[in-house]
């Protein structure tokens, strides 16, 4: 089981895409190579194929990395079988796909959804996705960016942190309280800890 995301960025007509189109390309290509295994298409969606455990992991970070720059996308998660990976995305053919690019298209006004074999843990999913968004839509440039380095920096403490953004560690520390950090990490490990279960019943 392999995810798709497929996305659109929000209110793109109205931003120059020499703004948001090197940001969004930039955040995708720390995920894979471009054309590979995600690419830009249609102005202004994209689509990229992550391991299925890590899509929050990646809805997180893309989220911080745009809201950072008062940018926003919507998400579509297809969870599945990639039945073709061809050495272009575009050309690869699978259920995965199948979810995803038909989930985008019902998507709104919701900003992330998931589409699988699994009806009920989609249900379940797509619930606490609509929390979990109306934290995430919240989130100013300055608590998205420590959101954002954060993640992208598991690694570090606080005080690491607070240096690499020149803040303090109490900055740091309540940055995280407003964007519902540990909330959002026990839903992905949450998120994880079932997929990683479906994933083992699969191959059983």
């Amino acid at each position: 089981m392999q995810a798709i995301i497929t996305g659109d960025m929000i209110g793109s007509t109205h931003i120059d895409p020499n703004i948001w189109l090197p940001i969004l390309k930039k955040a995708l290509s720390k995920w894979g190579k471009e054309n590979r295994n995600w690419e830009v298409f249609r102005g202004d969606s994209f689509q990229i194929n992550i391991e299925a455990e890590d899509v929050l992991k990646f809805v997180y970070i893309l989220k911080a990395t745009l809201k950072a720059e008062n940018l926003d996308a919507r998400m579509a998660i297809g969870l599945g079988p990639i039945k073709y990976i061809a050495d272009n995305i575009a050309e690869s053919n699978g259920e995965a796909f199948i979810y995803s690019g038909r989930l985008l298209d019902h998507l709104k006004p919701k900003k992330l959804r998931i589409s699988s074999d699994y009806p009920e843990n989609d249900l379940i999913f797509n619930t606490a996705f609509d929390l979990a968004t109306l934290v995430m839509d919240d989130w100013k440039p300055v608590t998205a960016k420590i959101i954002q380095t954060v993640w992208e920096h598991p690694e570090m403490n606080q005080t690491e942190i607070a240096k690499l953004l020149d803040k303090t560690q109490s900055n740091i520390s309540e940055g995280l309280k407003r964007a519902g950090y540990e909330e959002l990490m026990q839903l992905e490990n949450l998120y994880t800890l079932k997929i990683k279960a479906l994933l083992n019943e699969s191959t059983s």
